[in-house]
């Protein structure tokens, strides 16, 4: 996993051909392209051999009737033969190819982003405002569950579907689409006859519950991003655990090969994919859940970063020098030479500016980033690698890995020059300035420490002791948390009183044994702001770290697949995929009235409708029941945990469970999240077991959960309780 993450890991190329190097956007010998024009051009005229035949019959009766000689027949009808059979083998070698390539958008379908399996299940309703039209359907896509399995259809808002609320704005007096807009879609549980509960439900934030949120896992070394249910749920952890199966994958896309770095546009649209081994940008749209372009950029990219107007994408190339520009709208490709080595990326705070760290040359290149064009090379100290600009003092600072240093670089008028130097740790390879732009950190990987500095003084202010191999640096609140890479934990540093300082644990193993050149340890801010992620790709667990009681601390897990190691949190929001036309994607976890309220925008009147959501719940034939152990639990040992399926009718034990699945869990605050998800055998009289080892005492739960049977115990989970001897 790490050879495909890292630079260092790529210097022998992969040879293996692909068909998505026949893509029209990745070839580049014109020589090769003409038979593909050729194979294309036969499809499109939808000429099948008979058809061909049949036409060399009427031409050849033709030339009977002209009169023409016997010779002339012969020599055409072979060439005829000839043209049919280079045709056929053509043909044959096209339909030959095992993988197809990610398909370009048609023209038409630009601005449809839903799947064509999709169903309106309300509307179009329309309501009207003082200078809004707004028309609304409610739309469910048949691909997301069990309707187009079953070949039924649901008959309203069924609770815990996930629908597309998709509305259309116009200008009241003339009719035109109102495009450009940042609407607003929001959702009011209406409770009759009980002010008191939608009071309870406003100060709780119960409009968060509506939200789709979902968390893309990149796993590098397989080329897979993983799509994960990532929204907040009322029930307890344990029936989502048991729902889930131990993961919240609802799919995957594949992308051409193995991957190292993502980022997203500020539409939340795309997510863009480097591809190392291919020299290759993928391109993901989140709401039809495809590749829908591939993009040949230079050598070797991986790091990836999104101006902060979130219209341009940033490519750097480790292999040939350079970067390149993606425009997200357009798709528009630009390169730019810059210096030699592994690169990071950052930005002026109005994006005018890209700043681009060379390794191997000492220096970072200061580019125009709407000309896309190189402005100066400013020489820094030995490797440089991360970098991070401030608002505040307007200027760069970079992490000089070989020299363990900071260079401050003060930039002004689109002029550049190296200012000061700050002595930090061996190995300086990150730098971040605070939100404030007052502090900055640097982590030093050689001798495991932080570097806090004054970005008005240019001095050190303290030197903070880390775990292993600090590396990735992120926010929150007024902490910075920095990922080691060789501790299986989190350094956290309060920046508003520097002696409060410590430790998170993550796991029990690190990510790394020993340092690798060009390897990451990440950290993922959440898409609220409220958490930080941290992927463990070894067990395929996302730490999720919040601060609570004054310090951070991991408040619980997610389950993703293995090999996991770049995330992007997307929360769900209005996106206008048409002209003038939005959308929103929500879930209902209870039935009954909801009051939707569209806003156009700020000073434009909001317009209302009323949904209904009905119960999706049928009472099932049996019930779930934990089995309370006869002895208390003791860590270290190997013992069984059960549950007692029953017929809820006869009584009668159920046996013919095949599928049974038993989640033993532990997410309590300030502890370290513990989770098996064990095959629970069948045993006799409706009892089924699994065997675990708890590692230590203290209080556990469990939930039994049944794909094929469609249960989970129903009273959530079955708290245990492991005593110490």
């Amino acid at each position: 996993m790490l050879i495909a993450a890292c630079p260092g890991g790529l210097s022998s190329r992969l040879v293996t051909p692909s068909p998505l190097d026949m893509t029209s956007e990745s070839t580049q010998d014109t020589g090769a392209a003409a038979p593909q024009e050729k194979m294309r051009k036969s499809r499109s005229r939808g000429k099948s051999r008979h058809r061909i035949a049949l036409g060399a019959k009427n031409r050849k009766n033709s030339q009977r009737r002209s009169a023409s000689s016997s010779k002339l027949r012969i020599v055409l009808a072979l060439a005829l033969v000839l043209s049919i059979a280079a045709i056929g083998i053509l043909l044959s070698r096209s339909q030959g190819t095992g993988t197809l390539s990610p398909t370009e958008p048609s023209a038409s379908a630009a601005g449809q982003h839903i799947h064509e399996l999709a169903r309106t299940l309300i509307g179009p309703l329309r309501a009207a405002s003082a200078d809004t039209n707004v028309d609304l359907e409610v739309i469910i896509d048949l691909e997301d569950g069990n309707p187009q399995a079953s070949g039924t259809f649901p008959s309203g808002i069924l609770v815990g579907e996930k629908i597309t609320l998709k509305f259309a704005l116009a200008d009241r007096e003339s009719g035109m689409p109102l495009s450009g807009l940042a609407p607003t879609a929001d959702l009011q549980a209406v409770h009759d006859h009980d002010d008191h509960q939608q009071k309870h439900d406003v100060a709780e934030g119960t409009g968060k519950q509506f939200d789709v949120r979902e968390l893309f896992a990149l796993v590098g070394v397989a080329g897979d991003l993983s799509i994960v249910d990532d929204a907040p749920r009322p029930s307890t952890p344990g029936v989502q655990l048991g729902r889930a199966f131990g993961t919240g994958a609802v799919g995957v896309i594949k992308l051409p090969g193995p991957s190292a770095e993502a980022t997203i546009d500020r539409a939340k649209r795309y997510i863009f994919v480097t591809i190392p081994t291919r020299d290759q940008v993928a391109v993901v749209d989140t709401l039809q859940r495809r590749v829908s372009h591939v993009h040949p950029v230079g050598k070797l990219p991986f790091h990836i970063a999104a101006e902060p107007s979130g219209k341009r994408i940033w490519i750097a190339n480790d292999g040939d020098g350079t970067v390149s520009r993606h425009d997200a709208a357009t798709h528009e490709m630009r390169s730019v030479r810059v210096g030699d080595g592994h690169h990071d990326i950052a930005f002026s705070s109005d994006g005018s500016l890209v700043f681009v760290s060379n390794s191997l040359s000492g220096s970072v290149s200061v580019v125009d980033g709407e000309e896309a064009r190189k402005l100066a090379d400013v020489a820094v100290g030995n490797s440089p690698h991360g970098l991070d600009y401030s608002a505040a003092t307007q200027r760069l600072y970079v992490a000089n890995e070989g020299s363990g240093t900071i260079s401050v670089v003060e930039v002004r008028r689109g002029e550049a020059s190296h200012v000061a130097t700050i002595e930090a740790g061996k190995g300086a390879s990150q730098v971040r300035i605070d939100p404030s732009g007052q502090i900055g950190i640097a982590s030093n990987k050689q001798n495991s420490s932080l570097t806090v500095f004054s970005t008005a003084s240019n001095e050190v202010i303290k030197t903070v002791k880390a775990g292993g191999g600090p590396d990735e640096i992120v926010f929150l609140e007024d902490y910075a948390l920095v990922r080691n890479s060789l501790t299986p934990d989190v350094t956290f540093v309060n920046l508003a009183s520097l002696d409060i300082a410590g430790e998170i644990e993550l796991g029990k193993e690190p990510l790394l044994t020993a340092p690798w050149p060009g390897f990451h340890a990440r950290l993922f801010p959440g898409s609220g702001g409220e958490e930080v992620l941290a992927p463990d790709p070894a067990t395929g667990q996302v730490y999720r770290i919040h601060v609570m009681n004054g310090h951070p601390m991991v408040m619980g897990q997610t389950k993703v697949n293995l090999g996991t190691d770049f995330l992007i949190s997307l929360d769900n929001r209005v996106q206008e995929v048409a002209p003038g036309v939005y959308q929103r994607v929500v879930r209902f976890e209870r039935e009954g009235p909801y009051a939707l309220t569209i806003t156009p925008a700020d000073g434009k009147q909001p317009a209302q409708f009323t949904l209904e959501v009905v119960s999706s719940r049928v009472e099932k034939p049996w019930t779930v029941q934990a089995v309370a152990p006869s002895e208390p639990y003791v860590p270290g040992q190997v013992v069984p945990v059960q549950y007692r399926v029953i017929d809820r009718q006869t009584g009668a034990a159920v046996e013919e469970i095949g599928d049974g699945i038993i989640t033993v869990y532990r997410f309590a605050p300030g502890q370290s999240p513990w989770q098996k998800v064990l095959q629970a055998k069948h045993v006799g009289d409706g009892i089924y077991q699994a065997s675990v080892v708890f590692t230590e005492g203290g209080t556990f739960s469990m939930v039994f959960s049944s794909r094929e049977f469609g249960t989970a115990s129903e009273d959530g989970s079955y708290r245990l309780e492991v005593a110490i001897p």
